[in-house]
């Protein structure tokens, strides 16, 4: 037995003198259990200040990361109609006055709960409660969000809504047992939502992402990236080189000029196309204000040269013949284009006429709403100033922006909007307020002759032109989508490995 032993031993050393090694079977497991995860960056050129949608200041980042987490309502098809989300049908009565949604059952927030009326109800309390710009313009007429039972709501409004889905496609509702635990602070530091990806961290101008194997929607499809990391990068140079670098994926805004010297890059490819988007200004028309009087009104509406700064500025984009372009209901190309012009000698014209003492016309610009925003705005200042205004120009971040604008501490301001394919009249309202556009008027003629009645007395407000959509990214990254609105659907993303 001894001498067994001894053998044993002695061929144990033999196999280590001669280099073979015996196999260690836990170490092999872990190594099996160590995969390197599939990670996508993406490189935004705004900054995400919060994850409350209510009090956002960029909606174009938010709602393409917001939608990830809590997932959405319904889905915006981008050809005038919508796809069941956690709404799962919407039917109206009353005239349009009342909406019965039922909603997608067996759902369940990140954090166990299960998504129910009660989610629905408490998360367009808290909107009401906040009185956020978004809830106070696009549902004034909300009187009451309704539960039937677990799976049906009921919205009640004052005046006839045309289309329910327009108004919700971008609410992002809450975890009641969450919301209530936590608060709103601590809720949304970090959330729980219903969407394909979980919310993992947020650390300065970095957010991370991971995906939710038990999402409802995974039996279309899923997503094989592990981690979905969005990082602000602002300066332009720097995130063109991230993506060069291929230290990003994916990045957003891009100059004429960039867009070209990533053409000739084998490994990236490029997207460009004209946008929902357009610029756009308000004017501050209280009685006493320089802007009460629809000459001066005119007197900045003949003044910009719109073609020169598609041109010059942004190499691209499309002048908007206001205040409707083609696609949209009541779209007149002669009686718009019977206004939307550059004269400057009109614009003379018109200042003359109205009572102007040069005194500074303040501008404020809301910075992170314009792409090559400094540009942009100094040219509109310089073109005024050649007509004859004094312009004290004032470019905002967007922290500052809506309480600037609520205060109404500007004489015009110019920022961004978009206006989607599908736009019903309602959302005409946000720009056309003293018409007081009825929901329900989706008559063609009706509606032709309210616009027309608007090209004809300037009201406080004028688009300049369309935003090009520019977004380029390295080869193997696809099943993502780039929406008219500038948002990007990441839903299903894939990343060759």
């Amino acid at each position: 037995m001894k001498c067994a032993v001894w053998l044993l031993l002695l061929l144990l050393s033999i196999a280590g003198m001669s280099g073979c090694s015996v196999i260690n079977y836990e170490e092999e497991e872990t190594v099996e259990e160590v995969r390197e995860e599939n990670v996508l960056t993406v490189a935004l050129p705004q900054e995400l200040r919060s994850l409350d949608s209510t009090v956002l200041s960029d909606p174009r980042t938010a709602n393409t990361i917001l939608p990830l987490i809590f997932d959405v309502p319904v889905y915006n098809n981008y050809d005038g109609t919508f796809s069941p989300g956690l709404f799962l049908t919407w039917n109206s009565g009353e005239g349009g006055r009342e909406w019965t949604v039922t909603l997608r059952q067996n759902v369940r927030f990140h954090n166990g709960e299960a998504f129910d009326a009660q989610s629905v109800e408490m998360t367009f309390q808290y909107m009401q409660e906040q009185n956020s710009m978004p809830f106070s313009f696009y549902f004034q007429e909300l009187l009451e969000v309704k539960t039937v039972n677990k799976y049906t709501v009921i919205f009640r409004f004052s005046d006839p809504v045309s289309s329910l889905p327009e108004l919700v496609q971008h609410v992002y509702l809450i975890a009641p047992g969450d919301f209530q635990t936590l608060g709103a602070d601590g809720y949304f530091a970090a959330p729980s939502g219903c969407g394909p990806f979980l919310f993992d961290s947020w650390e300065e101008n970095t957010l991370i992402l991971t995906r939710n194997d038990a999402w409802w929607g995974a039996e279309e499809g899923v997503t094989n990236v592990d981690q979905l990391i969005f990082r602000t990068i602002s300066d332009d140079s720097y995130r063109i080189s991230q993506l060069t670098d291929h230290e990003a994926d994916l990045i957003c805004e891009i100059t004429a000029e960039q867009m070209m010297m990533l053409e000739q890059k084998k490994e990236i490819e490029i997207y460009t196309e004209e946008s929902d988007t357009i610029c756009w200004s308000g004017f501050s028309c209280d009685e006493g204000k320089l802007f009460h009087d629809r000459n001066a009104r005119l007197a900045v509406w003949y003044a910009v040269n719109r073609r020169l700064i598609c041109d010059s500025v942004l190499a691209g984009g499309q002048e908007w013949l206001w205040p409707v372009t083609q696609r949209f209901i009541g779209y007149d190309e002669e009686a718009a284009r019977s206004v939307t012009s550059y004269d400057t000698y009109l614009s003379r014209v018109y200042l003359s006429q109205c009572d102007y003492d040069k005194t500074p016309v303040k501008i404020i610009v809301e910075s992170e709403k314009l792409p090559q925003c400094d540009e942009v705005a100094q040219f509109f200042a310089v073109m005024l100033e050649a007509v004859g205004f004094s312009a004290d120009l004032e470019i905002i971040e967007p922290g500052q922006w809506e309480e600037t604008w609520q205060r109404g501490d500007y004489d015009m301001f110019i920022s961004a909007l978009t206006i989607s394919e599908n736009t019903v009249p309602w959302q005409y309202q946000y720009m056309l307020t003293e018409y007081n556009i009825a929901y329900n008027k989706d008559n063609s003629e009706e509606m032709s002759s309210v616009y027309k009645a608007c090209l004809n007395d300037v009201v406080p407000f004028c688009s300049w032109f369309r935003i090009e959509n520019r977004v380029a990214w390295l080869k193997g990254v696809s099943d993502f989508t780039v929406n008219p609105d500038q948002t990007i659907s990441f839903y299903r993303v894939k990343k060759a490995s």
